[in-house]
């Protein structure tokens, strides 16, 4: 009798628990569009037979509704912003549960292959958002078992700081939107533009904007994520298993950072790696400029978002390229550069130019400010600098277009705007690119 009792109390106990939990998830957790996309993809009227899978460069990038014209697919779009090669593992099998997937897209970034950020509770953000079912439960017990408990049944505890959004958070989930899975009742994030649908969203077009500096960065294939290498290659068991046609790709991102290297080095590895396990791997950075006119004002920012005009015709001929391999095999050379050096070539602008300022007060209350600029050109180009110095009243030039990257000069006390003009020697341009840098110059 008294063990029944410890029992119950134990019963008893994590009953009230769970309404706890339960009450806390409703108040503090913010409705995400992850909720909207997984409830589309288990409960459409339509069965998908297209899934495409990766991070936010394809959430951005790829429009399943342009495959579906060219390939006669019924396509959605699973890439999520933080979307792991895990993630993209279960969501292909929770795809499986209400649907026959015949494709996999599977869109590969490189920035989620190594020296990824550890953070036990985004990294669950879609198994939260994950039904009931083998495939959850699989996810729990191979990923989660051995990470803070409070993220598998308390996620409310990562927004608990938040107090000044409940109102919103409760007034959301009370709205009769949120139970009928309006995107409209959902806080997205990073999208900057309208929901299309089938997870697709159309991207406002970019602008030089406070975009800052590109972050350089060195690829390294020694110091790939072997967790990554294991989850990439359960993918691809799965599809091989299941009948799916497994197809890699990897979206164009800006044009200037592609000049960096990165993405040459990183696609070197991808289809080793794709070519190993005899999957078919296409890196569309390499897309002709004449097969896809494209600059930087087409992307939202340096890290490759793509803005949704440039997106419908990527897609598209993405799709052709597809099609084209359904048929038999790809001409590539009909789509793409033969070489990253055939690509860097073809650049034939300054693409980025960006500097930081140096400002040192000297002793009769005047500035001596400085500064070297970093520059970004195709290979043939020969990059050259004007230097304009902006107030209230006007704009002077100071220094007239130059090949010199470093600069000092000394301005009295007030608010200025130096803005910093680029093209390549040659061009008849005023610019080509450009960065402006505040300088509030005051005792």
């Amino acid at each position: 009798m008294r063990n029944f009792k410890k029992i119950l109390k134990c019963i008893i106990f994590a009953i009230i628990c769970c309404i706890i939990f339960a009450i806390c998830d409703f108040i503090f957790v913010p409705s995400g569009y992850v909720r909207v996309i997984l409830h589309t993809l288990n409960y459409s009227d339509e069965k998908y037979d297209c899934i495409i899978l990766g991070a936010s460069h394809g959430r951005s990038a790829i429009d399943p509704y342009r495959l579906d014209e060219t390939l006669g697919t019924n396509s959605i779009n699973l890439c999520i912003p933080s979307e792991t090669m895990e993630d993209s593992y279960y969501l292909l099998k929770e795809s499986c549960r209400n649907n026959s997937p015949k494709t996999v897209i599977l869109d590969l970034d490189y920035q989620y292959w190594y020296d990824l950020a550890k953070n036990d509770f985004s990294d669950a953000f879609i198994y939260y958002q994950l039904e009931p079912s083998k495939v959850k439960a699989e996810y729990f017990f191979h990923n989660l078992l051995k990470k803070d408990v409070r993220i598998s049944f308390s996620r409310w505890s990562n927004y608990i700081s938040d107090f000044k959004g409940i109102k919103d958070k409760v007034s959301i989930k009370l709205d009769n939107g949120y139970n009928d899975f309006n995107i409209e009742s959902a806080v997205v994030k990073g999208a900057d533009g309208p929901y299309v649908g089938n997870g697709f969203f159309y991207r406002a077009p970019g602008g030089h904007g406070a975009r800052g500096f590109i972050e350089r960065r060195t690829w390294n294939d020694n110091k790939v994520d072997n967790k990554v290498v294991k989850q990439f290659k359960a993918i691809v068991d799965y599809c091989n298993a299941n009948g799916i046609k497994l197809i890699c790709v990897t979206s164009t991102i800006t044009p200037a950072p592609v000049l960096t290297g990165t993405s040459e080095a990183s696609a070197k590895y991808f289809e080793k790696l794709t070519e190993e396990y005899g999957v078919d791997y296409y890196d569309f950075n390499l897309l002709r400029q004449d097969v896809m006119p494209r600059g930087n004002l087409d992307f939202g920012d340096w890290d490759g978002h793509m803005c949704g005009a440039l997106a419908d015709k990527y897609s598209s001929i993405m799709a052709s390229v597809i099609k084209d391999a359904q048929g038999g095999s790809v001409d590539r050379t009909k789509y793409f550069y033969n070489s990253y050096a055939a690509l860097y070539e073809d650049v034939n602008t300054v693409v980025y130019c960006q500097t930081a300022l140096s400002i040192i007060k000297k002793e009769d209350d005047t500035y001596n400010i400085s500064f070297e600029i970093d520059g970004l050109a195709g290979t043939r180009v020969v990059p050259e600098y004007q230097i304009i110095v902006g107030t209230a009243t006007g704009a002077t030039v100071l220094s007239e277009y130059s090949k010199q990257t470093k600069y000092s000069f000394d301005l009295p006390q007030g608010t200025y705007t130096i803005r910093v003009n680029a093209r390549a020697v040659g061009s008849t341009a005023e610019y080509e690119e450009y960065c402006e840098k505040a300088a509030v110059l005051e005792q």
